[in-house]
C-alpha cells in the first residue's frame, strides 16, 4: 500500500495584476481628464492675424498701410476680388473694368480716370519692392466691399450680397484657436454677443467674433440666428442689350470701300432690322482710324428702321494690331476715336472684326473689349465682335477667348464660311451644312444661345479643277456673287444635283477639259441655315454681304427667322 502524498494548491497572488489595472486606470483616466479638461492658455495677440478677408487671414506680405490708407497687393487684388485688373508695368498704369466702368490709375499720381472722368485719391497706387499695391478704399464701392478696421487693431473685409449666418453666445465661454477644448483661448466670449458663422467642425462652429477674431466656439454654446445680407448700393445697373421686338436680329454687312453719299440704288430690304457697314480701319500701332463714315448712308438706314452696327476691322493686319492691344495710351486712343466717330454719325452699335491676330496677343485683345465695352455702352451703343469658328489655326482662331468675349460684349457673330478657302488644294462647299452644325455645337459650349448669331454667306465658289500632264490635279477657285452663280451654270448647261452630303445642290459642267464646280447658295440652303437658328434657339443671324445676294433671299430669311417652332 503506497503512502498517500498531501498536495497543497498555490493559488495565484491577484496583486500585480489589480497594480496593472489600476495604473491603466490611472493613465488613460489621466488622459481623458487631461483631454477633456479645459486649456487656460491664452494665443499670444501679437501673433493674431491682423487683416481678415471674410473668413481668411491674410498674410502681412500681401498688404500695407500707408497713411492709414490700406494699400493691397495685387495678387491678393487678382485672387479675391478682381481676377480682370490690368498692370501695364511699362507705362506703369492699373486699369480696372467694370460692367460700366474703366477706371485708369497711373503710379505715384493722386489723380484717377472713371471713364475719362478725373477722380482724386488720397492715395495712389504704389509700387513696393518693385511689385504694385492698390488703394483698396477707393475701388471697395466698385468691388461691393467693406472696410472696417476695429478697436482690436484687426481690420476686417467682407463681401456686400453676400449672405452670412450669425449666431448669439448663450453663456460665458471663449473662442479658440481649434476645435477641441485643449486648444488656446482666442477670446472671452460674453453671453449675447454675436458672432459670424462660417461653417461647424466637429461640434464647433468656425467663427468670428465682433473684435475680428478667428477661431472655433462649442456649438452648444451658441443659438443660431438669421442669415443676414448687406446690399451693395453702389453695384452696377446695366441695361439689356438691344434686340428686336418679338423677333431675332436679321444683321448685314455691307462692303464699303469708300464714304458712300449716293444711296439711290440702296434699296429697301424686307426683314432686316441691323446693317453693319465696315467703316472703320486701324491705320497703325497707335490706334488712329481710317474713316469711311457718311451722314448720308445714316440718315437712309435710319429711315428705313435699321439698326447701324459700324464695323471696325484691325485690317487684319498683325503688326499694327499687336502694337495697338499692347500699349493702354494706343487702345484709350482706338476708343476715344470710336466714341467721337459713334457720336458724329449717330451710331447704334460697333461691330468689331479683328482677324490675323497674334496668339500672343489674346489676352490683349480680351483687355481692349474690356476697356472699350463699358464705354461704348456708355454711349448706348450696342458692342459685338465676329469670331470664326473654333480651330486649331493660332492666328485665325485660337487668338479668340471665346468664353470670356462673350462675357463682356452684347453679341458674337460666328462667321460659318469659308469651310474650303479660295486656296484650298481640294474643291468643296464654302460652308456645307453638316460643318456648319458642327462647328456651331462647339460654338455653343463657350457662347450663351442669346447671344450667338449665325453667319451665313451670301457667296459661293467657282472650282476649276485641270488634269495636268503628270496626271495631278490641279485646283483653283474665285468667289462668286448668288446671281454670278446661277448665269454661269445655266450659261453652260450644268448638271445641277443635291449633294446629300453638303446639305446644298451641286452643279458640274466641262469646259476645255476643265472640270467646274458650284456648290450654290440658294433659297434651299439658306432655310437650312435658318432652320439651325431656330433649332438652337440663336439670337439671330449675320450675312455676309449686302450685294451678293439674290433680293428674293430677303424674304426666304425673314419668313424662317418668324416661324415658331
Amino acid at each position: 500500500m503506497e503512502p498517500q502524498i498531501n498536495q497543497e494548491v498555490v493559488r495565484p497572488n491577484p496583486f500585480p495584476y489589480a497594480i496593472v489595472i489600476l495604473i491603466f486606470i490611472f493613465v488613460f483616466g489621466g488622459l481623458g481628464v487631461w483631454y477633456y479638461y479645459p486649456s487656460s492658455k491664452w494665443v499670444d495677440n501679437q501673433s493674431l492675424d491682423r487683416l481678415i478677408i471674410d473668413e481668411d487671414p491674410i498674410s502681412t506680405e500681401d498688404y500695407s498701410w500707408e497713411n492709414d490708407s490700406l494699400l493691397v497687393s495685387l495678387d491678393l487684388l487678382k485672387e479675391n476680388f478682381d481676377p480682370y485688373i490690368y498692370w501695364e508695368p511699362e507705362n506703369n498704369k492699373m486699369i480696372v473694368t467694370t460692367k460700366d466702368k474703366v477706371i485708369e490709375m497711373n503710379s505715384q499720381q493722386l489723380t484717377a480716370y472713371i471713364n475719362s472722368e478725373p477722380v482724386p485719391l488720397s492715395i495712389p497706387f504704389t509700387l513696393l519692392d518693385d511689385k504694385p499695391y492698390v488703394p483698396l478704399e477707393f475701388l471697395a464701392p466698385l468691388y461691393g466691399i467693406t472696410i472696417d478696421r476695429l478697436e482690436s487693431g484687426i481690420t476686417v473685409i467682407d463681401y456686400l450680397d453676400q449672405p452670412i449666418l450669425t449666431g448669439i453666445v448663450k453663456q460665458e465661454t471663449f473662442l479658440r484657436s481649434e476645435t477641441g477644448y485643449r486648444s488656446s483661448r482666442v477670446q472671452d466670449l460674453l453671453p449675447e454677443e454675436e458672432l459670424l458663422i462660417f461653417r461647424e467642425e466637429d461640434g464647433w462652429y468656425q467663427s468670428r467674433s465682433a473684435d475680428g477674431k478667428l477661431g472655433y466656439v462649442d456649438k452648444n454654446h451658441v443659438f443660431l440666428q438669421e442669415i443676414k445680407v448687406a446690399s451693395n448700393e453702389n453695384s452696377s445697373i446695366t441695361n439689356p442689350p438691344w434686340k428686336p421686338m418679338g423677333g431675332k436680329i436679321n444683321l448685314t454687312w455691307d462692303y464699303i470701300s469708300r464714304p458712300r453719299y449716293d444711296m439711290s440704288n440702296y434699296d429697301s430690304i424686307p426683314g432686316l432690322n441691323v446693317i453693319a457697314p465696315r467703316w472703320f480701319h486701324l491705320a497703325d500701332g497707335d490706334g488712329n482710324i481710317i474713316n469711311h463714315g457718311s451722314l448720308p448712308y445714316m440718315e437712309w438706314a435710319h429711315n428705313q428702321g435699321l439698326q447701324v452696327w459700324a464695323l471696325f476691322s484691325n485690317s487684319f493686319d498683325p503688326e499694327i494690331t499687336t502694337e495697338m492691344l499692347r500699349n493702354f495710351d494706343n487702345r484709350k486712343n482706338v476708343i476715344n476715336q470710336l466714341v467721337v466717330l459713334a457720336e458724329l454719325f449717330n451710331l447704334d452699335g460697333i461691330n468689331i472684326d479683328f482677324e490675323n491676330v497674334y496668339y500672343e496677343d489674346r489676352d490683349y485683345l480680351t483687355q481692349f473689349l474690356r476697356e472699350l465695352t463699358p464705354i461704348l455702352h456708355e454711349q448706348n451703343l450696342t458692342v459685338s465682335i465676329d469670331v470664326t469658328i473654333r480651330s486649331t489655326s493660332p492666328n485665325w482662331s485660337m487668338f479668340y477667348d471665346r468664353p470670356e468675349i462673350s462675357k463682356i460684349v452684347d453679341y458674337v457673330a460666328v462667321m460659318t464660311y469659308d469651310e474650303h478657302w479660295s486656296s484650298s488644294s481640294i474643291a468643296g462647299s464654302v460652308a456645307s451644312l453638316p460643318w456648319v452644325e458642327n462647328g456651331l455645337i462647339r460654338m455653343l459650349e463657350q457662347v450663351p444661345k442669346d447671344k450667338l448669331l449665325l453667319g451665313v454667306p451670301f457667296y459661293t465658289r467657282v472650282w476649276e479643277e485641270e488634269m495636268m500632264n503628270d496626271g495631278t490635279i490641279q485646283v483653283s477657285s474665285r468667289a462668286l456673287s448668288m446671281a454670278n452663280a446661277e448665269e454661269i451654270l445655266n450659261t453652260n448647261n450644268a448638271l445641277i444635283e443635291l449633294d446629300e452630303t453638303a446639305g446644298q445642290f451641286l452643279g458640274i459642267y466641262d469646259d476645255n477639259n476643265i472640270t467646274y464646280k458650284i456648290w450654290l447658295e440658294d433659297e434651299f440652303s439658306m432655310k437650312q441655315r435658318i432652320e439651325l437658328v431656330r433649332k438652337y434657339d440663336l439670337a439671330g443671324v449675320a450675312s455676309w454681304r449686302r450685294g451678293f445676294e439674290n433680293p428674293h433671299i430677303w424674304d426666304v430669311i425673314k419668313e424662317e427667322l418668324s416661324r415658331r417652332p
